[in-house]
């Protein structure tokens, strides 16, 4: 038994072969403590030769007990896949549809969903507005953010009466059209907003090819935004 997050899960989810019958049930935290987590462990692999669309041979690393190709989480790959069609739509439809769909997507139970994901996906979670892209030497229309990130930040500031949301991302969008510019550093800016129930704080950076990427997003305190406006005076 193995965390939902760990690893493990990116290669080992079934169908893991040819007339696999194997299937995987999701039990409670509380159910995992009784019968006990299973700790890292590791699993011997085979090398296969795969041939290439070009005619080339290269050597694949296949996990023994999984067929080779099968060595993936369908699921994920699906998650990935409409991520990715998720933010070509957005870009077709033009700004104020993006908008309004990105304001959807970051309500409910999905923000959620996609801050559990294992692995790294990146989901839109603004239009870049004009400032922000020529404040980063940036010409991509969307602000993305990846779910290991979000994880991390929920972690870390989820906590007290303030803690960070995963619905809360829904924010960045307004931090982004109207919050105070107070850091720029390299290839990242920092942009601050009071958005009527307290401060957020996003820091957006340059990808190497080109993105635009929430690098962190929290609510912080009135007194880090004095002291962050003041840095900047």
């Amino acid at each position: 038994m193995l965390p939902v997050d760990h690893p493990f899960w990116l290669t080992w989810f079934p169908p893991n072969g040819w007339e696999c019958k194997c299937w995987v049930r999701q039990i409670t935290r509380a159910e995992a403590m009784r019968r006990g987590i299973t700790p890292d462990f590791d699993v011997p692999t085979r090398t296969f030769r795969r041939m290439r669309d070009d005619g080339s041979v290269e050597r694949v690393q296949v996990p023994e007990g999984i067929d080779p190709g099968w060595q993936t989480n369908p699921g994920l790959n699906r998650a990935k896949t409409l991520m990715t069609n998720m933010a070509d739509r957005l870009i077709a439809t033009g700004e104020p549809a993006a908008r309004a769909l990105m304001a959807d997507f970051w309500t409910g139970s999905t923000p959620e969903a996609f801050a559990a994901l294992p692995g790294r996906f990146f989901a839109p979670v603004a239009v870049a507005p004009a400032r922000v892209q020529d404040s980063l030497g940036s010409k991509a229309l969307l602000v993305m953010v990846s779910s290991d990130t979000l994880k991390t930040k929920l972690e870390k500031h989820g906590v007290g009466e303030r803690g960070l949301k995963a619905a809360d991302l829904g924010r960045v969008q307004a931090v982004l059209d109207r919050g105070d510019l107070v850091q720029r550093e390299g290839q990242r800016a920092t942009y601050i907003l009071d958005d009527g129930d307290g401060w957020y704080q996003a820091v957006v950076k340059t990808s190497g090819t080109g993105e635009l990427i929430v690098a962190s997003f929290y609510p912080i305190a009135a007194r880090r935004a004095r002291a962050l406006k003041a840095r900047k005076g």
